[in-house]
């Protein structure tokens, strides 16, 4: 079978590196598999289909109102040219946002075409039509998005003309030019899954769980976490990975605000905070350690590794792979319900609090630290779960059903 793996960025990031992993699968169970990005880091095998020039110039135009989907007609002609010089059997789009290429474009072509379509909810963005998290409002399931009460957010910030019905619109009519046969979805977690099947947008196609698998030669359990002693001695700790960590922002969807609660609730614990970018961090209680960024995948892996739990203060996730990786490092999960990490998590190795609820999730906390776990078991465990060659396998069966169809 010959696959064509999409995304937005190659080889960094959460999905950049799921494509990555993917294809180092396929190619492994005997398949080709070729990979075409708006941005790609560190290979020269990759088919690069967006200029810097333009995803910058339509990000412009995306903060006046264009849709974040509405990028580079030109990548999208470049990328349908090369698909029409590989001929691939499928093709899987997993992220295409941030303005890299015009995805009604390619998927009207997509359709029009006849091409077998792959698409991965990675987030809600192909169902709501715009936000990447809905949370709890239910407007694009009851209203097609009209009257938005936060247009900035589900628009990916347009400042100005941002809006969310026209976007809910563009996306049903682009799902219309398939038929039935010719594409199906899968969603990275079950409760992913249930709201796909709530969408109007998406109504009348079939989609499959497909779990997020990661790199098992990295994330293990390492005994050995020297990069952590170096900096934190043997003194145990509580560890929260996030991309950015600003406790003054109450809207943030990784919830760092919750952190410094946390911190205050429970002063006898100590929190290190690994985040690629901080802001507002001047007045942080004192048991809050700032990490930074994780140099590589290897040092994130050593942080779970010598951490006695993770915590995660999520508002919403739609899969979570920080329980993934933190559970195959051999250590349990601690956090709010947010959705996808629940679903997803290993239940005897973690337990989930209701949202905001941090009273709760202190104490939760307080009584998984009394528990003395195999952190080797976790681990054998959790690769089993996330592993990448079990994920390809659910996306061969999900592409072999809709090639038979």
């Amino acid at each position: 079978m010959k696959i064509l793996i999409v995304n937005w960025v190659y080889n960094w990031g959460s999905t950049g590196f799921i494509a990555r992993d993917l294809k180092n699968e396929f190619e492994r169970q005997g398949h080709t598999a070729c990979v075409a990005a708006g941005k790609s880091y560190g290979s020269d095998k990759v088919m690069v289909f967006c200029k810097p020039s333009e995803q910058k110039f339509y990000w412009r135009l995306h903060r006046f109102g264009v849709s974040r989907f509405r990028g580079s007609t030109k990548a999208a002609m470049r990328l349908i040219q090369f698909i029409e010089k590989e001929k691939p059997d499928i093709v899987n789009l997993h992220l295409l946002h941030c303005n890299y290429i015009n995805l009604y474009y390619l998927l009207r072509w997509l359709g029009q075409n006849r091409i077998k379509t792959i698409i991965t909810n990675h987030a809600e963005l192909y169902f709501t039509g715009s936000c990447g998290y809905a949370y709890d409002c239910m407007n694009w399931q009851t209203n097609q998005c009209r009257n938005c009460p936060n247009k900035f957010y589900a628009t990916g910030g347009a400042y100005v003309c941002g809006n969310t019905h026209r976007n809910w619109k563009l996306m049903q009519k682009a799902f219309s030019y398939f038929k039935p046969e010719n594409l199906a979805f899968t969603a990275v977690s079950p409760w992913t899954r249930d709201r796909f099947y709530q969408s109007p947008i998406t109504k009348g196609f079939d989609c499959s769980v497909t779990l997020n698998g990661l790199d098992v030669n990295t994330f293990y359990r390492h005994e050995e976490v020297a990069v952590v002693k170096e900096r934190l001695g043997d003194k145990p700790y509580i560890v929260w990975v996030t991309a950015a960590f600003n406790p003054l922002n109450k809207g943030d969807v990784k919830g760092g605000w919750y952190m410094v609660e946390l911190a205050k609730m429970m002063p006898k614990q100590q929190f290190v905070v690994v985040s690629t970018s901080s802001s507002n961090t001047e007045d942080l209680p004192a048991n809050i350690y700032l990490w930074g960024k994780a140099k590589d995948q290897n040092e994130l892996a050593q942080l779970y590794s010598g951490a006695n739990l993770t915590v995660l203060v999520s508002r919403k996730e739609t899969f979570s792979m920080v329980t993934a990786e933190s559970l195959c490092c051999g250590t349990p999960v601690v956090g709010f319900k947010a959705g996808g990490p629940e679903s997803i998590s290993i239940p005897e190795y973690s337990r989930f609090v209701e949202q905001a609820d941090t009273p709760a999730l202190a104490k939760a906390l307080e009584e998984m630290l009394t528990i003395d776990f195999n952190h080797r078991k976790i681990s054998d465990k959790a690769k089993e779960k996330y592993s990448p060659k079990l994920m390809a396998m659910q996306y061969i069966d999900a592409y072999e059903k809709l090639l038979k169809q």
